[in-house]
């Protein structure tokens, strides 16, 4: 029977690989051709600097930097305020910590590699962005290392990726650190333009549902979700989600099961922050529905809950959509009830 249910899941792969071409038509962004974003390397200011003490150092990228020096050093690397007595001296352990090295290395190889290609989708995803949503700023964007903290830190006005996270998800790094091999999925350089236009989505537009339960939480990521596919229709679904083709066939198959059984345990209203950890947060499986599912597969009926009300309100702006709150009221629009 498990050799037959292989079989099954096998073809339907298939029929999903040759199915899922692309969702969306590119909008027109012919006003706004000479828009381009050129990433910032801050990483080279911090790591490949040798004139000067580390204190000269600080002090000359509080100055070019004004936008994300203070966050970087006080929030993502976590040494203080630069003003703090010891500051210098912990900068300087920092920046000149042997260990790092090689990490470093690493980094500066990822972004030699693929710098060009990130800054041509970024221009690309952000002139879509604008076409979409005129009234959307385009953010300064810049890459840093962190020391694996935090993938992204933002402001009104920037958002700084940490390379160390896009390396690849064989890098040997994340077997050090027994990264689980769930969360290597997206690990790779192909992901840091769709986590990057979704995170500034979410600055943009953040969750103000007037209820704070998995059906809330599911369309709130759904719209998110939508509008980044929007914005980059050459995704196929399986990485707008993050997953494999195996693991978006498996929510293709079991959309009705997994949403019945939400509906029927009433766990759609739950406001529980266990059931959200299971069903909405980075997981090897969703345990209500076995060890074959996929994490976060909720977050599948989320977007085609959203899909299905934009097919049936197709003059609903993005920017209507995402400043949308109810989300029963956008589940009772989409009149979703997968068989």
């Amino acid at each position: 029977m498990h050799r037959y249910f292989q079989l099954y899941l096998l073809i339907l792969v298939c029929l999903v690989s040759s199915s899922c071409s692309q969702q969306f038509d590119r909008p027109d962004t012919s006003a706004f051709k000479n828009l381009k974003v050129e990433i910032n390397p801050f990483y080279k200011a911090v790591f490949y600097d040798e004139q000067g003490s580390s204190q000269d150092l600080a002090a000359k990228l509080s100055e070019q930097y004004p936008e994300i020096f203070q966050t970087y050093v006080s929030r993502e690397i976590r040494l203080g305020n630069p003003s703090d007595m010891l500051f210098s001296q912990k900068f300087d352990e920092f920046i000149h910590y042997a260990d790092n090295n090689e990490l470093i290395a690493a980094c500066d190889s990822a972004w030699t590699k693929n710098s060009s290609r990130w800054n041509d989708e970024l221009s690309d995803a952000f002139q879509c962005m604008k076409a979409l949503i005129p009234s959307a700023p385009v953010p300064n964007v810049y890459a840093h290392v962190s020391g694996f903290n935090s993938k992204m830190f933002m402001d009104s006005t920037y958002i700084s990726f940490s390379i160390e996270h896009y390396l690849g998800s064989d890098c040997r790094f994340y077997q050090w650190l027994d990264v689980p091999q769930y969360a290597r999925t997206t690990k790779n350089a192909d992901y840091v333009t769709p986590d990057i236009l979704r995170a500034w989505l979410y600055g943009l537009y953040p969750d103000l549902s007037p209820k704070d339960d998995i059906l809330s939480d599911m369309v709130y990521q759904g719209r998110v979700l939508y509008c980044v596919w929007r914005m980059m229709p050459h995704l196929s679904m399986a990485q707008l989600l993050g997953y494999d083709e195996r693991q978006l066939a498996w929510c293709q198959t079991y959309e009705s099961k997994m949403w019945g059984y939400m509906a029927e345990n009433n766990i759609l209203y739950s406001t529980k922050p266990m059931d959200k950890a299971k069903l909405i947060n980075d997981a090897p499986f969703v345990s209500y529905f076995g060890q074959n599912s996929p994490g976060r597969a909720p977050l599948y009926c989320g977007l085609r809950i959203v899909m299905q009300y934009m097919d049936r309100f197709p003059k609903t702006s993005l920017d209507e959509l995402l400043t949308l709150k109810d989300a029963q009221k956008i589940l009772m629009g989409a009149a979703y009830n997968p068989k």
